[in-house]
């Protein structure tokens, strides 16, 4: 009798499809599953990011987007063990092929300052990474995947916080969304989208 543990990695994934995360996560902890599942889940699931101008923090918390801050993950402003939690859980993040990156500003200079500031570092880390070479995104056979199943996905939602006094900022965003997409494109080998979400408030 072939037990459900001896069937190809692909038939599990295959049934995963009808679990729910809960459900995975908790399948996660059984050792037989737990690197198909840990695999499944970096492959399929979206990963929420967020990156706010300083201006941002000045707004309440119910403006800020949903998302993991990326700033948290900036090793030049920590000690050693808190650089090594980042590290850490950097890795962990570029395993993921699907990001929505959330970018809330008021001022459009000031989120490109931002992302200048993380591209070298942060930026390159998680998303300029060529998945067909591996990366720790492997099957558990240790087999990987080509560039056609294992390209990352990065949908970027620019939310701008305008005001009458800043309303010029809309033009700035329509014109230079493209500058955007560049940092995160990995030389044209990332799927970007992009969209701008406008919102007004009294600032």
């Amino acid at each position: 009798m072939t037990h459900i543990t001896d069937l190809p990695d692909e038939v599990l994934f295959q049934i995963y499809n009808y679990l729910e995360v809960s459900t995975l996560k908790a399948l996660q902890l059984i050792p037989d599953f737990s690197e198909t599942v840990k695999y499944y889940l970096y492959r399929n699931s979206l990963y929420l990011l967020r990156i706010c101008d300083d201006q941002i923090n000045s707004l309440t918390n119910k403006e800020k987007p949903l998302g993991y801050e990326l700033s948290l993950l900036d090793t030049t402003t920590n000690n050693n063990n808190s650089n090594n939690n980042n590290e850490s859980m950097k890795k962990h993040i570029s395993h993921f092929r699907h990001y929505q990156v959330n970018l809330s500003l008021i001022k459009f200079d000031n989120l490109l300052n931002k992302l200048d500031c993380y591209k070298d570092t942060i930026i390159q880390d998680i998303f300029n990474r060529d998945i067909s070479n591996g990366n720790g995104n492997g099957n558990s056979n240790g087999n990987s995947n080509g560039n056609s199943q294992g390209q990352v996905s990065i949908k970027l939602l620019i939310q701008l916080n305008y005001s009458l006094s800043t309303f010029n900022q809309v033009k700035d965003c329509l014109v230079n969304m493209d500058k955007v997409s560049k940092y995160f494109s990995n030389n044209g080998k990332n799927s970007i989208t992009i969209d701008l979400e406008l919102n007004s408030h009294d600032k």
